[in-house]
């Protein structure tokens, strides 16, 4: 019986190995030239916000659905891409091809401009369990990332580092919670201390439960007023009506002082005409902008450069609420046709139509959206 070494020996000839080992080499090669392609042009897409422009809220974003790349390889590639920018002698071992991605990521967390010099040498010379052991003497708490791998469809592993009063706090929150369930012979586990743990923080953080709760005590209280309403015989159903008229009536009077406004600045404009001569393009203001000519400067802009001058009353609690609701705690920008962005992070509440135009607190008229995208639309208009 043959082993499948010596029938690989037997089947080819050393041209065909040789011919082989070329092809391996050229391919490794390639990979390497690929790597700093790939490094140089998301570094170019960084800084030009090329990322923005189609509509992605962060480079990360951006590699894994328009590059298509995985989770790992678009954390690796865009942390290496950033950090080179502001690191030169990592950037110049990356263009040279004497240090691999995968071990400039090893470093990316603990390399600045002080040190840079000192790890880059040590990750070209080290292999990389030496360097992870280098890095781990200097820096045990940035040696260890966090890692998660799926066990079943319901348990997850987690590995995690954390610090010792943190430790500590996990502790008191298990004989808090031990204490709630009546100190039972089972023992509490850590799974059983973060749900409670999160259960409570998102409870009172997560703006989706938040608006839930706000919302169900204007409930009660809108209740509690109908029932009294109706025992003094009182007609609560005229109420809704009359505050839809009073909101129709405020949206009016908003209309009307933004073109009270206008007609001021058009008046100003006139009369700031043949001051703007002699004046400095330094100390121009506001209303000058708008008397720049041509009609273009009388429009859009004008109208919100006014606006800007003016207090703008804030969104009513009641109102952010429902948005908030109504789109699930969803950034509900559409990046693709059929795809929006889903990002629950620094939601803000965007205007379709500006207010400078016009545009209402209505329902309508109002769409959550994460911050990289409300910046977005607003460079937009």
């Amino acid at each position: 019986m043959y082993t499948s070494t010596q029938k690989a020996f037997k089947q080819y000839s050393d041209i065909d190995f040789i011919r082989f080992n070329k092809k391996a080499v050229q391919a490794s090669m390639d990979l390497k030239q690929k790597e700093q392609e790939l490094i140089k042009a998301l570094q170019q897409v960084w800084l030009s916000k090329t990322y923005m422009y189609f509509k992605y809220k962060s480079l990360f974003d951006y590699a894994m659905k328009q590059l298509e790349l995985t989770e790992s390889q678009a954390y690796s590639y865009t942390a290496v891409a950033k950090k080179s920018l502001h690191c030169e002698e990592l950037n110049l071992a990356i263009k040279t091809g004497s240090l691999t991605v995968s071990k400039a990521h090893r470093i990316v967390s603990i390399v600045d401009e002080a040190n840079q010099r000192e790890w880059v040498q040590k990750a070209q010379q080290l292999t990389k369990r030496e360097l992870e052991k280098q890095i781990s003497k200097k820096y045990p708490r940035k040696s260890v990332p966090d890692h998660f791998r799926v066990l079943t469809e319901d348990l997850v592993h987690m590995q995690a580092t954390i610090e010792e009063k943190t430790f500590k706090k996990l502790q008191r929150a298990q004989e808090l919670l031990n204490q709630k369930q009546g100190y039972k012979n089972k023992p509490i586990k850590t799974n059983e201390v973060l749900s409670w743990a999160l259960d409570e923080l998102l409870e009172r953080q997560d703006p989706v439960r938040k608006a839930q709760r706000v919302l169900a005590k204007q409930k009660k209280k809108q209740f509690k007023l109908e029932a009294t309403n109706k025992l003094n015989g009182k007609n609560t159903k005229v109420l809704p009506q009359i505050n839809t008229k009073i909101e129709k009536i405020k949206e009016v009077e908003q209309v009307k002082e933004v073109e009270q406004e206008q007609e001021k600045t058009e008046q100003d404009s006139k009369a700031l005409k043949s001051r703007q001569e002699s004046e400095s393009l330094t100390k121009t203001n506001t209303n000058s902008n708008c008397s720049q000519g041509p009609q273009q400067a009388k429009s859009k802009n004008c109208a919100r450069a006014q606006l800007g001058a003016l207090k703008r009353k804030a969104l009513p609690s009641e109102i952010f609420y429902k948005v908030i609701l109504r789109d699930h705690g969803r950034c509900q920008f559409k990046v693709r046709r059929d795809e929006i962005c889903g990002s629950s992070q620094y939601l803000h509440i965007h205007h379709k139509r500006p207010k400078a135009l016009g545009g209402g607190d209505h329902m309508e008229n109002l769409v959550a959206v994460c911050s990289a995208h409300h910046r977005y639309l607003h460079r937009k208009e």
